[in-house]
């Protein structure tokens, strides 16, 4: 709740900037952090396993931070918040399903101001069909996984993302 709050004012922070720096810009440097983050999971060496009672959370002042900065890179870029904010909070050592969970709910505090947001600058009857199809598709999805999420193993999951991070960042740098 804590990062999705700070996520919330950072999306509203980034759709403001996002009229007034050039997307091309934005774009190289969500990708950047997107590589950074995947090229760090993948050389990170995991200590023994803690029980999950030594587990320390989050600062709550890192977590706004955290929160803030992430929220207004995915509204200023208009990239899916899971895209970096799962990666970095495993990389901040925050387990790997509960790093999806946080991500996939941190999500909606991205989201929903950034289409309200974007959807002022547009026709909406143009992306009525659109809008559908992508809140059912990702609905799906999204109950998909969490009912297959206790067959996954985290290790595997976690090398998963984060190589598809790397490849993702770096077709997008190379591609433009």
């Amino acid at each position: 709740l804590v990062i999705s709050a700070g996520s919330l004012i950072g999306a509203v922070l980034g759709i403001r900037l996002n009229l007034m720096i050039d997307e091309a810009i934005v774009k190289r440097i969500l990708y950047l952090v997107v590589l950074a983050s995947g090229i760090s999971i993948l050389l990170r060496k995991e200590p023994a396993e803690k029980k999950s009672e030594e587990r320390k959370p989050l600062p709550m002042g890192l977590s706004i931070v955290f929160g803030a900065v992430t929220g207004a890179l995915c509204a200023l870029s208009g990239a899916g918040g899971p895209i970096l904010v799962m990666p970095l909070l495993v990389v901040l050592g925050v387990p790997v399903k509960t790093a999806v969970g946080v991500a996939l709910f941190n999500s909606v505090f991205i989201a929903i101001p950034s289409c309200i947001g974007y959807s002022l600058q547009c026709d909406p009857k143009e992306m009525a069909v659109l809008l559908f199809v992508s809140m059912v598709s990702h609905g799906i999805g999204v109950w998909a996984g969490s009912k297959n999420a206790a067959v996954l193993k985290p290790e595997p999951l976690k090398k998963g993302v984060a190589v598809f991070s790397v490849l993702i960042a770096l077709f997008k740098l190379i591609t433009g």
